[in-house]
């Protein structure tokens, strides 16, 4: 197999761990977490997102690595809304970025600095007012 289609068929396995995972996002509406700790993460200690969005509009989340952006979900303007992120999405290692952009579009208002994610991390994404 190229590298290419190697690399095509792992975009295709975290997409498919995203979305399985994202209607059971949608539906929870947990209070807000004041720590983070691995026992917070999530499903078997999966890695999660937990985006702080203070703007006054709803907020497509994307997920950026090695050059590939996979949509994770929205987050509601003026709420808290957590990703469990698949491990797929995690494989390979790296640096990993995650962004927030309007849903109306225009540019990124929230990206995160470049971090290193594994199992049972809780990565916060705060999205100023605007």
């Amino acid at each position: 197999m190229r590298s290419g289609a190697v690399a095509r068929n792992l975009v295709r396995c975290a997409v498919a761990g995203v979305l399985a995972w994202l209607p059971a996002a949608c539906a929870s509406h947990a209070p807000p977490v004041t720590t983070a700790s691995a026992d917070s993460a999530g499903p078997a200690g999966r890695a999660r997102l937990e985006v702080i969005n203070r703007s006054t509009s709803d907020m497509d989340v994307y997920f950026t690595h090695a050059g590939q952006r996979v949509r994770l979900g929205i987050a509601p303007s003026s709420q808290r809304t957590r990703f469990s992120l698949a491990p797929a999405l995690l494989a390979g290692g790296g640096f990993m970025r995650f962004e927030a952009a309007p849903i109306e579009g225009g540019a990124p208002l929230a990206s995160s600095e470049p971090t290193s994610v594994t199992p049972g991390d809780v990565i916060t994404l705060d999205i100023p007012p605007h």
